[in-house]
């Protein structure tokens, strides 16, 4: 049986929020050897606790600190992730999906965040992406529109429109293994829905912005599309 993975939790216990911390500090404060902290770090940078932001200076990913906010423990073996984001690569990418959606103020479909989200790495970005927005969806972070974007091929029947209306802050919300999303912004962790959820925050003026424009572009297609 794998046992508790003490030094993983002690660095994880160190790190403060974003702030970002070196080989050398973690060593200090932890009483370990710098190697020791070096290939523990390493070790928690493959299971998506934390972020290398360069060579020996590290901060905790929002999956760390939700790991830490819950009190969660850490065991020894296989290597498994803490979150549904299965690599750093997914994770990277979602969050420059949520940037892409986050600077919008208007509805957009999957192309139009995949033209701000890719950057190369990724093995299949649009199931990707398709997957994490219906995390999102369920969880009340976005609603997808009724009115539909023009596809690439001819027989399409148009692309989903997505318009985010939880703006809570500008880190990436995380879907767990167990079926929920923690939101890194809040501290708040929600249960996905069978169906899209409504807000349990009031809109902010600026989304009210968003959804009237959504809506006063939706009328005049209709307008236009009507003899």
């Amino acid at each position: 049986m794998a046992g508790r993975a003490t030094t993983q939790e002690g660095i994880l216990t160190a790190m403060d929020g974003e702030t970002v911390k070196t080989t050398r500090e973690l060593a200090a404060a932890m009483g370990k050897s710098a190697n020791e902290i070096a290939s523990t770090t390493s070790l928690l940078v493959r299971r998506g606790l934390l972020e290398r932001i360069e060579n020996g200076r590290f901060r905790l990913t929002p999956t760390g600190e939700d790991l830490k906010r819950r009190g969660g423990k850490i065991f020894s073996g296989p290597m498994a992730p803490f979150s549904a984001a299965k690599s750093p690569t997914t994770r990277r990418f979602r969050q420059r999906l949520w940037t892409a959606l986050y600077n919008r103020n208007k509805a957009a479909t999957i192309d139009d965040l995949l033209q701000l989200a890719v950057d190369g790495t990724e093995k299949n970005p649009r199931n990707n992406a398709h997957k994490y927005l219906r995390y999102l969806e369920k969880t009340g972070f976005v609603i997808r529109m009724e009115r539909k974007g023009e596809g690439r091929a001819p027989t399409s029947n148009g692309l989903d429109r997505w318009l985010l209306t939880r703006k809570s802050g500008w880190r990436a919300p995380v879907p767990r293994e167990n079926g929920e999303v923690y939101d890194p912004n809040t501290g708040k962790t929600y249960p996905l829905a069978a169906k899209s959820v409504a807000m349990d925050t009031p809109l902010t003026g600026s989304d009210i912005n968003r959804l009237a424009d959504a809506i006063s572009g939706y009328r005049e297609e209709v307008g236009r599309a009507t003899p």
